[in-house]
């Protein structure tokens, strides 16, 4: 529903959704198996290759552990600049 009240605003180009499982659906072996006070885990390698592809990569990584988080953008094929001055 909140898709088409947007795209009554301006035409809608592409719809980007991510969802995240938590940890917690691992059950209690999960939890168990990731480390302790650490937001971001290490990953061999993975410096590097961010280093060098970060225009194809985009890391999100936290230990989330009770919630199945969601994150969402909207790509419009005009710019929105015009109407977002109208509401100030």
């Amino acid at each position: 529903m909140l898709l088409n009240e947007i795209r009554q605003v301006q035409q809608i180009k592409n719809v980007y959704v991510s969802s995240y499982q938590a940890l917690s659906g691992a059950g209690f072996e999960g939890l168990e198996s990731i480390p302790r006070d650490r937001v971001i885990p290490f990953i061999e390698n993975e410096e590097e290759k961010i280093s060098i592809e970060v225009r194809k990569i985009l890391v999100n990584r936290e230990e989330i552990t009770l919630r199945f988080p969601e994150s969402g953008s909207i790509a419009f094929k005009k710019s929105l600049k015009d109407k977002i001055l109208q509401l100030r």
